[in-house]
């Protein structure tokens, strides 16, 4: 997890990632936020992210993204 923080304070700063489940759907992430933001956790993490997985159910909490990965990682 403390690896995921990194790569999200990289990628915004100012972020209580604790407390925020908006990134997506509050626009605390903008388009070009995800795109980098996947393109580092797909190298990081060695997994795929798919069109499909890009939602809000995926990308509004640290949680919400760790979940995804460790689910990403185990389908490999």
């Amino acid at each position: 997890m403390d690896d995921l923080l990194k790569i999200l304070k990289e990628v915004k700063k100012n972020v209580n990632y604790f407390e925020c489940t908006d990134l997506m759907t509050g626009g605390v992430y903008d388009s070009l936020d995800i795109l980098q933001l996947i393109d580092v956790l797909e190298e990081k993490y060695n997994v795929v992210i798919m069109p499909e997985d890009i939602t809000p159910q995926n990308f509004d909490s640290v949680n919400l993204i760790f979940d995804m990965i460790n689910r990403l990682k185990g389908e490999k």
